[in-house]
């Protein structure tokens, strides 16, 4: 007699908060498969994003290695036709060399340079 009254208020609240808490995680069992189909569209949003920028900087990479290759090409044939021209004897290409060789000469910064040149094939002994 003494103390059922309270054992079972006890019980009771005990009851009630385990079926509170019962009802509660139930709740957030049947919310995981919405929240793992969120997670899984943010992923594939953020995936695709991921691979159309990963596509983007591919085809600026493509770009500009094609513009080297382009640049690359040119000049090279601007330097086999001063070679051939060199070979040839060409006055142009002499003249270029020349120049070339005279604007990459290293002098003092005191001494003042000031280049003038000419080349004139006809003036050059045959041997």
């Amino acid at each position: 007699m003494f103390g059922k009254k309270k054992h079972a208020e006890q019980e009771a609240q005990a009851k009630s908060a385990h079926a509170a808490a019962l009802e509660e995680w139930q709740g957030q069992v049947a919310a995981i498969p919405a929240q793992q189909l969120a997670k899984m569209q943010e992923h594939q949003t953020a995936e695709q994003q991921r691979i159309d920028a990963l596509n983007e900087a591919r085809r600026l990479h493509r770009e500009e290695c094609d513009k080297r290759d382009v640049d690359t090409a040119s000049a090279n044939a601007s330097l086999d036709e001063l070679i051939d021209g060199l070979a040839e004897n060409r006055d142009s290409s002499i003249q270029e060399y020349v120049g070339i060789v005279l604007g990459n000469s290293v002098y003092p910064e005191r001494f003042p340079v000031h280049h003038e040149f000419a080349f004139d094939s006809t003036a050059k002994s045959s041997r």
